[in-house]
């Protein structure tokens, strides 16, 4: 069931990242930080994990531009359940690790909170995907 949006209007920006867009400049001009947020979770099927970290990328290079044309800068917040942590582990670490590297590419400005990153995989494996990547939190 979808929640009527008017409900959630003060707590997110728009239902697309075009709509977002212009309330992330808006804010940002008056000097306050934010976060993006894909809603969603627990996905259970490959193909719909694969789906998600590509969002996630598109997310990155979008916001490398804004950041680049217009200055806006972005945290994003990211959701394991979505980058397949109920499918398995490895390949989970695999979706974070391609998103990171992505971000590192991109010299992207954005921070990355990784929802209960080291409470929900292995210590070893986040800290190998982690590394290099300072933004993370």
């Amino acid at each position: 069931m979808k929640l009527p949006f008017f409900l959630a209007r003060r707590f997110v920006a728009a239902e697309t990242l075009e709509g977002a867009l212009p309330v992330l400049e808006d804010l940002h001009k008056k000097g306050l930080h934010t976060t993006l947020d894909l809603l969603g979770e627990y996905i259970e099927e490959r193909e719909l994990a694969e789906i998600a970290r590509d969002i996630y990328i598109k997310l990155v290079h979008t916001l490398a531009g804004e950041h680049d044309t217009h200055g806006l800068g972005a945290n994003i917040s990211i959701k394991l359940s979505m980058m397949g942590q109920k499918i398995d582990e490895a390949f989970c670490l695999d979706n974070l690790h391609r998103l990171l590297t992505t971000a590192r590419d991109k010299d992207a400005q954005q921070g990355f909170r990784v929802a209960s990153l080291r409470q929900n995989l292995s210590g070893l494996g986040c800290c190998a995907v982690c590394d290099g990547h300072d933004r993370t939190g």
